[in-house]
């Protein structure tokens, strides 16, 4: 899934499926200058919305 698409996909909590297998529920947030980030339950620390255009996600969820 492309970061573009993921980012039309507005802000609240999402379930990430990797194409490598596994999954990770995160929180999809703009900080107070307009970047927009993500902190993943099961990683040590948040991350640019945009740094994750290289990894394998193959599907995001709105988790309802």
């Amino acid at each position: 899934m492309k970061i573009e698409e993921i980012k039309k996909m507005g802000l609240g909590i999402f379930k990430f499926s990797w194409e490598s297998g596994g999954s990770s529920v995160g929180c999809i947030w703009n900080d107070r200058y307009g970047n927009r980030n993500v902190a993943f339950a099961n990683w040590l620390r948040p991350c640019f919305l945009d740094d994750i255009n290289d990894w394998e996600i193959e599907k995001v969820e709105k988790v309802e």
